[in-house]
């Protein structure tokens, strides 16, 4: 029963994603087709709008059913002398909501500084940045971004199966390095 439970949650949370990339890709596909109508100011401020509110549409339903596993009472058990029959009730664990995480991450940051720091400044702190590793002045802008509070990852490349045809650079994690490279 707990495996079913645990299970149900996972692919509850999992169909929240899906839902929330589908969303995101079709507003995507929207502001694209509107973007040669729109000057550039216009965009962002229609892609910041819809982008936030999918975001709260998305973590909302995790946060109430987080909270409903919380509220739920936890194991009873009795035991009926006269018939030496123990019952077990239903088990709902309470989940710690400081616990339960939901993963957004902005990937392949890296371009204009100003651009990025304009990004960061109207996604909410607890969405992460990962860099490209051949960004520009990659050290400063992470800097920046650690300095807001933002959590940050670097992408890294491993060694595609047709290598060297497709070769995807020199920061890519490759089977030949030693321990020191």
């Amino acid at each position: 029963m707990k495996f079913i439970k645990k299970t149900y949650f996972l692919v509850l949370a999992l169909c929240f994603i899906a839902l929330i990339l589908l969303q995101f890709l079709s507003i995507r596909d929207e502001i694209q087709s509107k973007s040669s109508r729109l000057s550039l100011q216009q965009r962002q401020i229609v892609f910041e709008a819809k982008s936030l509110k999918v975001l709260n549409d998305a973590v909302n339903p995790i946060r109430k059913k987080a909270g409903e596993i919380a509220e739920a009472p936890a194991t009873e058990k009795s035991v009926d002398e006269k018939d030496k029959i123990i019952e077990v009730k239903e088990e709902k664990k309470a989940v710690d909501y400081s616990s339960a995480n939901l993963a957004i991450v902005v990937t392949e940051a890296g371009g204009k500084r100003e651009d990025l720091q304009y990004a960061a400044s109207k996604l909410p702190v607890e969405v992460a940045i990962a860099f490209n590793p051949y960004s520009d002045e990659l050290k400063i802008k992470m800097d920046d971004m650690i300095k807001a509070g933002r959590e940050v990852l670097l992408n890294l490349m491993f060694e595609p199966s047709n290598f060297p045809i497709s070769d995807t650079g020199p920061l890519t994690i490759q089977g030949y390095l030693d321990d020191a490279q």
